[in-house]
């Protein structure tokens, strides 16, 4: 068996492994680098979801769930995928390989980086099942990927890829995960998308189909919120402040402020709306749309209203706040601003 490499230039940044492979496609089909966090702040940064069941509660600032995002971009921008997960390693490299034979790389996961030694402070040190890798080429004995927030591609044996890909079923996915991706002949410019995107994401917020998405949602968590304490057991009202603040995150995880730590500066708890900002402000300035650059003045004052709610959670967990009585405001503030902001983003 030879070397089999698709060449990819490839656009380094970190926290959207899901999207980084892709959006290295997109670029090098228009001709131009596909910002960064473009695909995830278009599909699942800034929706919000809320789940209620006998005796837990899920409130979730975004959505990180890649089929589910993969579904709503897909008819945007103009890409087909198909999802393969549960088969034997084997038979799912088996797959990628026929793939990169055609000229199409596939995405792997969800990976656990224990396991990818070419991250020497989580290799064999931290369990992380969440991760997604894009795979672009393969030989007798080894895997080429290109991973998000590093440069080149990466080469690791098949047994390495075995035990990465070995994870434990979650609500992210199954075990030897895989989605091949293929592009349209023809595939819309970024405004193209971007105008599409941003439109139905505003119509979902705003006038959401289900009652349990959008603003309509987040002000019933609100008036809901104070509630928790008593209609949840202290094991089920723990859990659902810990997804709040475990979501809330760059990267879901909780905030090492909980254990006495202290955490990392690029780690914000602010629910992704820094990236939203981050967009909406290179998008609007580079196709002059006065509205992108105004709704990214209010998701900056959300995000930074959601921050002070993990802070003050944060505090409670750690005994410096006897209550959360604050929080529902927080909540309603965080829902007015993102109304406007939502309002802002829909354009002709």
């Amino acid at each position: 068996m030879g070397k089999r490499l698709i060449e990819i230039k490839h656009n380094v940044r970190d926290y959207e492994c899901m999207w980084s492979g892709i959006e290295d496609l997109y670029s090098e089909r228009l001709g131009e680098v596909v910002p960064p966090f473009f695909f995830f702040t278009m599909s699942g940064v800034g929706n919000f979801i809320y789940l209620k069941g006998e005796d837990f509660r899920q409130a979730a600032w975004s959505n990180g769930m890649v089929d589910r995002m993969y579904d709503f971009m897909s008819p945007i921008a103009k890409f087909n995928y198909e999802h393969i997960e549960g088969l034997s390693f084997e038979e799912v490299m088996k797959v990628a390989k026929e793939e990169i034979e055609q000229g199409h790389p596939v995405i792997l996961g969800p990976t656990d980086m224990y396991y990818l030694s070419y991250f020497p402070k989580i290799y064999k040190q931290i369990h992380i099942p969440i991760h997604y890798v894009m795979m672009v080429g393969y030989d007798d004995k080894q895997v080429y990927l290109i991973d998000g927030g590093i440069e080149g591609v990466q080469v690791i044996p098949y047994e390495q890829m075995e035990l990465a890909l070995n994870i434990k079923k979650t609500e992210l996915g199954d075990k030897n995960g895989l989605y091949k991706i293929k592009l349209a002949d023809k595939i819309p410019t970024l405004f193209e998308i971007a105008k599409e995107a941003l439109n139905q994401k505003a119509r979902m917020m705003l006038e959401p189909k289900q009652d349990f998405i959008g603003i309509p949602a987040m002000r019933q968590f609100a008036n809901e919120f104070e509630g928790w304490r008593i209609l949840l057991s202290p094991k089920g009202y723990k859990a659902a402040l810990e997804h709040l603040m475990m979501y809330a995150g760059t990267v879901p995880q909780l905030p090492l402020r909980l254990f006495g730590g202290q955490d990392k500066g690029d780690i914000l708890y602010r629910a992704g709306r820094e990236k939203i900002v981050q967009v909406l402000k290179t998008l609007g300035e580079k196709y002059q749309v006065s509205q992108w650059l105004e709704a990214a003045i209010e998701f900056e004052k959300s995000g930074m209203v959601i921050e002070q709610i993990i802070d003050q959670i944060i505090e409670y967990f750690t005994g410096k706040r006897e209550d959360l009585v604050e929080v529902p405001k927080l909540i309603l503030q965080v829902a007015d601003i993102e109304e406007k902001a939502y309002q802002k983003l829909s354009i002709r």
